[in-house]
C-alpha cells in the first residue's frame, strides 16, 4: 500500500508521452485494462494519448463517439477521418455491412452521406438504401447530382416516382439523354404541373362560383335568383369533390364562406318571395283589369259604329251587346285590385254603357240628325255674311243634339272641332283686321295732332289725306268709336289750309336770301353743302304754292340759285364717279387675275399670290353699292376654289401646329425635364418648317406654343438651379465626410472607411463632372491614408504570421505524429495554408537548413557567424551562378517553404530558428521600405 503511493502506473503519469507509451502495454482482452483504455480514450487531456487509446481499442462505435463528442479539435478531426475511412473500407476498423448501413441511415453526418452517395458504387447499386440516404440528405442539388452522375436507368425510373418538384424534374429533363427516362420525365412534369395548378384552379373556380352566389344578393327577380342559385349550388357540389387537394385552411375558408352566403341567400330569397307573390297577385289583377278594358272597348267600338252607320245594328246585335255589358258587370264585381275611386269610376262607365245599349234605337235616330248637321257645317265656307248666319244656326242645332247623346263619338267630335276652329279663325281674323285698322287710324290722329302742335302744318295736311282714306275703309262700329276725334281733326286741317297762303309770303323771301348766301361761301365740306341745300329745299316745299304769278317767279329764282350753289358739288360727285369707274376696272382686273391663277400651284405659292391679290382688293377704291355687290360675287366665285385649296393647306398647318402645341404641353408634365427640353427644341424646328395657318389662327397658335415652351424651359431652369444648389450642398457634405474619413482612418476602421469611401464615390459618380471635380483632392487624401494604414496592417499581419511560424517550428519536435497534434491548435489554424502543407510534406529539399538560412541572410545583406564563412562563400557563388545561368534564384517565400519542409528541428538546428526569426524581421523591414 505504501509502495502504491510512490509507484504511479504509467497510464496515470503526468507526461503525455509516458501515458501514450503505456497504451501499447494495455490489452483489450482484459476487462480491467480495456476499461483503462476507455478512460484514456474519452477523458485524457492529450490528443495523442486519446488517439493512441482509440487505435488500441479499434472499435468503430468508439471512433464514432469520439468524432461526435470530443471537444479537442485534433481528436474530433482524426476520429472523423477514421470513421470515414472505415465507412469506405479503407482501414482495419471492423465494420459489418449492417452496422455500416445503420450508421449511414441514423448517425452519419450529411457531408459523409453525400460523399458516400457520390463515390461508393455499392450504395448506387443498392436502390433502396440509396433512396433512403437521399431522403435523409433532403437536398435537391444532391438529388440532382446523384440522379445524373451515379444512378442507373432502373434507379432513375424508381427515383422519379418519388419526385414532386416540377422545377427539379424540368432540370433533369434538360440534362438526361436516355429516351425512356426523358419520356417518363415529360409525363411526370405534366402530371406534377397539373397537380400543382389544380389547387389554384380549384380555389379560383370555387371563389368564382361563390362570387356569383354573392352577386345574387343584388338581384331582385325572385325567379332568376332561385334558378341561378340552384345551378350554382350544383356547380359548387361538383367542385367539392376535389377539395381534398386543398390545404385545410383554404378548404375551411371556402366552406365557411359557402355556408355564410347560402344562409344570406336563403333570407334574401324569402324576402323576394313575399314581394314576388304580391307581384303575382298584382299581375293577375292587372290581367283582369285588361280584360275589363278590352270588353268595355269592344262595346264602345260597337256603339260608335252604330252611330256612324245607324242602320247596321239590329236587334240581334243589340242582344249581343247586352250580353257583353253583363260580362263586364261580372268582371267589375270580381275585381279586387282597384280602390274605391277606381271601382266607382268603372261602375259609372258600366251604367253608361247599359243605358246606351238599352236606348240604342233612339240614339241611332239622333245620330242621323247629327251626321246631317255635320255635313251642313262642312259645306259652309267662311267669307259671306249669309254663311256666317247659317253657321250660327248649325252650331245651335249641334249643341242641342250633343246634349241628348251620353257620349259623342270621337270622329264626330274631331269633325266638329275642325269646322268650329275654321270659323273661329275667320271671326278672329275679321276682328283683328278691324282692330288693326282702328289702331292705325288712332295712330294717324295722334301723329297729325302732334305735327299741328309742333307747327308742321304742311306735313299735317299731307298725312290727313292718308287718314281720311283709312277712316272711310273701317266698318260702321269701328268708325263710331273714333268719329268725334276724326271730325275735330278735320276742322283743324280745314282752318290750316286757309292760312297756308298767308304764311308762305313772308317766309319764302327769307329762304331765298339764305340760298343766295351759299353762293358766297367757300366749300370746305361738300357733304355739308348738300345737306344745307336739301334742308332749304324741304323748307321751301313745306310752304306750298299759292298759284299767284309772284309765287311762281320766286319758285323759279329759288330753283336757279340752288342749282348754281350745287354746281361745285356736282363736279365733286362727277370726280367720285370717275374714281368709282377706275376702281371698278381695278377690281375687275383683280377678279381676272384670280381666275387666271393656276390651281395646280403649290399651296404655299398659291397662298402668297392670293394674299397679294386680296391686299390689292382691299386697297382698291370704292364703287357703287350695286356694282360692288356684283363685283363681290364675281370675286368670291373666282376666289372660292383657290381659297378652298389654301384653306385646306391652312387647316393642315393649323392641325400640325395644334399637335405641336399639345405635344409641348405634354412635355411640360414630363418628369424627365432634360429629355423634354431636347424634344421641345426638335418641335421648335418642326414649327419653323410648317407654313401659315391663316390670319385668324397664326398668332393664337404661336402664343400658345410660345407659352408652353416658356413654361417648359422655365421649369427646366428652375430644376437646373435647384439641382445645382442640391449638388453644391451635396459637394460640401461630401467634402466634410471625406475629410472626416481621411482623419479617422485606423487599423480597426480601415474596412469601414473603405466601405464609406465606396459609398461616397458612388454618390460622387452621380454628380455632374464640374461638381465631382471639386472633390478630387479629398478623395486622393482618403486613398493615400487608406494605403498607409493598409500597409501598416499588412506589416502587422505579416509579423503575426512570422511569429506563429517561429512558434510552430519551435513546438514541432518529432516526425512520429502529425504536426497538428504537436502544434498548438490556435497557432496551427493561423498558419498560411502553403506553410501547413510544407509541415505535412515528407520529402526534404536539396539544400540543407543551414544553407537555406545563409541564403536568406545573403538576400537581406545580413552577417553570418564566423564559423559559417566558408559556407556563405559557397552560397553566394551558387546564387550568382544560378542568376547568371537561369536569370533568377529562389524567392524569399520559396526559401521559407523549403526551410519548413526539412521537418522538425534537430538539436543542432535549434540555433538556426533564431537566425530565421532575424531574417524574417529584415524581410518585413525591406517590404515596408519598398
Amino acid at each position: 500500500m505504501i509502495f502504491n503511493r510512490f509507484f504511479v502506473p504509467s497510464y496515470r503519469n503526468d507526461d503525455p508521452q509516458v501515458r501514450k507509451g503505456s497504451v501499447a502495454k494495455l490489452s483489450v482482452e482484459k476487462p480491467a485494462e480495456k476499461s483503462i483504455l476507455h478512460e484514456l480514450a474519452f477523458n485524457d487531456d492529450s490528443a495523442q494519448v486519446v488517439l493512441a487509446a482509440l487505435k488500441k481499442l479499434n472499435d468503430f462505435a468508439l471512433w464514432q463517439k469520439a468524432a461526435q463528442t470530443s471537444h479537442n479539435e485534433v481528436v474530433a478531426r482524426n476520429a472523423a477521418r477514421w470513421v470515414e475511412e472505415a465507412v469506405f473500407k479503407n482501414n482495419a476498423l471492423p465494420l459489418s455491412e449492417s452496422e455500416r448501413k445503420a450508421y449511414l441511415l441514423e448517425s452519419a453526418p450529411t457531408d459523409l452521406i453525400i460523399k458516400v452517395l457520390m463515390e461508393d458504387d455499392d450504395i448506387a447499386a443498392n436502390h433502396g438504401l440509396a433512396k433512403r440516404l437521399l431522403a435523409r440528405v433532403d437536398r435537391p442539388s444532391v438529388l440532382q447530382a446523384f440522379f445524373l452522375k451515379r444512378a442507373g436507368k432502373a434507379l432513375q425510373l424508381e427515383m422519379l416516382e418519388g419526385m414532386q418538384d416540377a422545377d427539379l424534374l424540368q432540370k433533369l429533363q434538360r440534362k438526361v439523354s436516355d429516351p425512356d427516362v426523358k419520356a417518363r420525365l415529360s409525363e411526370l412534369i405534366d402530371s406534377r404541373l397539373a397537380a400543382q395548378q389544380r389547387p389554384i384552379q380549384l380555389e379560383r373556380d370555387t371563389t368564382l362560383v361563390l362570387s356569383k352566389l354573392q352577386a345574387l344578393m343584388d338581384k331582385s327577380d325572385y325567379e332568376t335568383v332561385c334558378s341561378k342559385m340552384v345551378k350554382l349550388q350544383q356547380e359548387y357540389q361538383l367542385l367539392c369533390a376535389d377539395f381534398a387537394c386543398l390545404s385545410p385552411e383554404i378548404r375551411q375558408q371556402l366552406e365557411h364562406k359557402h355556408t355564410r352566403i347560402t344562409e344570406q341567400l336563403a333570407r334574401h330569397s324569402e324576402r323576394l318571395k313575399t314581394h314576388w307573390l304580391a307581384k303575382q297577385a298584382e299581375r293577375e289583377a292587372q290581367a283582369s283589369l285588361q280584360a275589363m278594358q278590352q270588353v268595355a272597348a269592344e262595346v264602345e267600338q260597337a256603339l260608335a259604329e252604330s252611330y256612324r252607320q245607324p242602320g247596321k245594328i239590329d236587334a240581334v246585335r243589340q242582344t249581343e251587346l247586352t250580353a257583353q255589358v253583363q260580362k263586364l258587370a261580372e268582371l267589375v264585381s270580381a275585381q279586387t285590385a282597384l280602390d274605391k275611386a277606381g271601382l266607382e269610376k268603372w261602375h259609372k262607365q258600366l251604367a253608361r254603357l247599359e243605358q246606351e245599349v238599352q236606348a240604342l234605337p233612339e240614339l241611332q235616330a239622333l245620330a242621323q240628325q247629327a251626321i246631317a248637321a255635320l255635313d251642313r257645317a262642312q259645306a259652309l265656307e267662311p267669307g259671306t255674311e249669309d254663311n256666317a248666319q247659317s253657321w250660327q244656326q248649325v252650331r245651335t242645332e249641334w249643341q242641342s243634339l250633343k246634349g241628348q247623346f251620353p257620349r259623342i263619338p270621337a270622329d264626330w267630335a274631331e269633325r266638329w272641332s275642325k269646322y268650329s276652329k275654321r270659323w273661329q279663325a275667320h271671326f278672329k281674323q275679321q276682328k283683328a283686321a278691324s282692330e288693326e285698322g282702328l289702331k292705325q287710324c288712332r295712330k294717324h290722329i295722334s301723329s297729325i295732332s302732334g305735327l299741328i302742335d309742333a307747327g308742321r302744318f304742311r306735313a299735317a295736311m299731307s298725312r290727313f289725306g292718308k287718314l281720311s282714306c283709312d277712316y272711310h275703309s273701317l266698318s260702321g262700329d269701328a268708325k263710331a268709336r273714333i268719329e268725334r276725334r276724326f271730325e275735330q281733326l278735320q276742322q283743324q286741317i280745314e282752318r290750316l289750309e286757309g292760312w297756308q297762303s298767308y304764311l308762305a309770303k313772308p317766309r319764302k323771301p327769307a329762304l331765298l336770301e339764305q340760298a343766295k348766301g351759299l353762293l358766297n361761301e367757300n366749300i370746305d365740306d361738300v357733304h355739308h353743302r348738300v345737306s344745307t341745300i336739301r334742308t332749304l329745299r324741304n323748307q321751301w316745299n313745306s310752304l306750298g304754292s299759292t298759284g299767284e304769278q309772284e309765287d311762281d317767279e320766286l319758285n323759279t329764282r329759288f330753283d336757279a340759285i340752288l342749282e348754281q350753289a350745287f354746281l361745285p358739288c356736282r363736279e365733286y360727285f362727277e370726280q367720285l364717279e370717275q374714281q368709282r369707274k377706275q376702281a371698278l376696272g381695278v377690281r375687275q382686273d383683280l377678279i381676272n387675275a384670280v381666275s387666271a391663277l393656276d390651281p395646280e400651284l403649290s399651296a404655299d405659292a398659291l397662298a402668297s399670290e392670293l394674299e397679294g391679290l386680296k391686299a390689292r382688293w382691299r386697297e382698291a377704291g370704292p364703287v357703287s353699292k350695286e356694282e360692288y355687290g356684283s363685283l363681290k360675287q364675281g370675286w368670291e366665285a373666282a376666289l372660292q376654289p383657290l381659297a378652298e385649296k389654301v384653306a385646306q393647306w391652312h387647316q393642315q398647318n393649323r392641325q400640325q401646329k395644334q399637335a405641336l402645341v399639345e405635344q409641348t404641353l405634354l412635355l411640360v408634365e414630363d418628369e424627365d425635364v432634360g429629355a423634354a427640353c431636347q424634344k421641345a427644341q426638335q418641335l421648335q424646328q418642326q414649327w419653323k418648317q410648317i407654313g401659315p395657318s391663316g390670319r385668324r389662327f397664326d398668332n393664337r397658335l404661336w402664343q400658345a406654343f410660345r407659352r408652353a415652351n416658356d413654361e417648359l424651359f422655365g421649369n427646366a431652369k428652375k430644376l437646373r438651379q435647384q439641382t445645382e444648389k442640391q449638388n453644391q450642398t451635396q459637394v460640401e457634405a461630401l467634402k466634410q465626410q471625406l475629410s472626416a474619413l481621411a482623419a479617422g482612418v485606423t487599423l480597426d476602421s480601415i474596412d469601414a472607411t473603405r466601405s464609406a469611401l465606396a459609398e461616397a464615390e458612388a454618390a460622387i459618380a452621380g454628380l455632374p463632372a464640374k461638381a465631382a471635380g471639386q472633390l478630387r483632392r479629398e478623395i486622393s487624401a482618403v486613398h493615400e491614408q487608406i494605403a498607409t494604414v493598409s500597409l501598416q496592417r499588412q506589416q502587422q499581419a505579416l509579423h503575426k504570421q512570422h511569429q506563429d511560424l517561429v512558434r510552430a517550428l519551435g513546438q514541432w519536435r518529432t516526425a512520429e505524429s502529425v504536426p497538428e497534434e504537436q502544434i498548438d491548435s490556435t497557432i496551427w489554424q493561423a498558419l498560411d495554408k502553403r506553410w501547413q502543407s510544407r509541415f505535412s510534406q515528407s520529402s526534404k529539399p536539396h539544400f540543407s537548413r543551414l544553407w537555406l538560412t545563409i541564403m536568406l541572410e545573403v538576400t537581406f545583406g545580413m552577417s553570418t557567424p564566423d564559423d559559417s564563412d566558408n559556407v556563405r562563400q559557397d552560397v553566394q557563388l551558387a546564387m550568382m551562378t544560378a542568376k547568371l545561368e537561369q536569370g533568377s534564384f529562389l524567392s524569399v517565400e520559396e526559401l521559407i517553404e523549403a526551410w519548413i519542409s526539412h521537418g522538425p528541428l534537430s538539436e543542432e538546428e535549434i540555433p538556426l530558428l533564431a537566425r530565421l526569426k532575424t531574417c524574417l524581421d529584415n524581410y518585413r523591414q525591406t517590404l515596408a521600405e519598398a
